[in-house]
């Protein structure tokens, strides 16, 4: 009896002691080793300046788990090769000629995906009519220009990059908004704004200035039906979008701007 009851109790604890051994080899993968973090749920694993971005915005609760590891890939939107990492819910892009912590932005993954599923434009019936005619303005080099702007009244910073500028005399009626018409030409800057700061916050036309050949500046335009049509027609959100912190809007901001103006540029006063 005795020595079948020390028996059991020898196999009880040799049971116990390899649970206790073997138990952090299943954990310790999860763990970050190396400026890495493997993540077996997916079977991909995040370093560097990605799992630092992904710690410090939002991590498994924003960002989702990593689907792919670092490669390289064309960016739709200039044609630029970029390093990327593709999360759940999110891809992060590594830009080196920016300076930390504007080194990894976030692609525009929801547009993207938005035009391969519906190249015909919205499904949901909310259709919207094409965009008037418009012509490319003399830019300048406006397009690809990355300012960086701040948000009144907070501590937060707005990284702006334009990637489309258009010039038209009027902007039609659409929805509930009214025909809008210069007083001398308008000029609908397209542009990704993304949020480099740790709070919600609004990047402000008061601070986003247009700036042409001459030397001349002209705020965004007090007429909200060109605000708020202008971004309709041109793809983008209107002037007042709040951006959250880590993430990227595409917005739309039209000037009211003088005839004879052209060769534009963003500034920020």
């Amino acid at each position: 009896m005795s020595k079948r009851l020390f028996a059991n109790v020898g196999l009880l604890l040799c049971g116990i002691v390899l649970g206790g051994v073997l138990q952090p080899f299943r954990i310790l993968p999860t763990e970050a080793q190396g400026g890495c973090r493997a993540f077996p749920e997916t079977g991909k694993s995040a370093c560097g300046r990605f799992l630092d971005y992904w710690t410090t915005h939002g991590g498994l609760a924003q960002q989702g788990y990593p689907i792919s590891n670092e490669f390289q890939e064309v960016s739709e939107l200039n044609g630029q090769t970029y390093t990327v990492q593709y999360f759940e819910r999110s891809v992060f892009e590594k830009h080196p000629e920016n300076a930390a912590p504007n080194d990894v932005l976030l692609s525009q993954l929801g547009t993207f995906q938005f035009k391969r599923k519906y190249p015909g434009g919205d499904p949901s019936g909310g259709s919207v009519p094409a965009p008037p005619a418009a012509t490319p303005p003399q830019q300048g080099g406006i397009v690809g220009q990355v300012i960086t702007v701040p948000d009144i009244g907070r501590k937060t910073n707005f990284r702006l990059e334009v990637v489309d500028a258009k010039e038209t005399t009027k902007i039609p009626a659409t929805g509930f908004w009214k025909e809008a018409t210069a007083t001398g030409k308008f000029v609908a800057v397209k542009f990704r704004a993304t949020n480099i700061g740790t709070e919600p916050g609004t990047p402000t036309g008061y601070y986003i200035r247009l700036k042409d050949s001459k030397g001349r500046t002209f705020d965004t335009t007090s007429d909200i039906n060109a605000s708020l049509v202008g971004a309709e027609y041109y793809g983008g959100k209107p002037l007042g979008t709040t951006v959250q912190p880590g993430l990227t809007e595409t917005l739309v901001f039209v000037y009211d701007v003088a005839p004879d103006a052209a060769g534009y540029l963003l500034i920020s006063r």
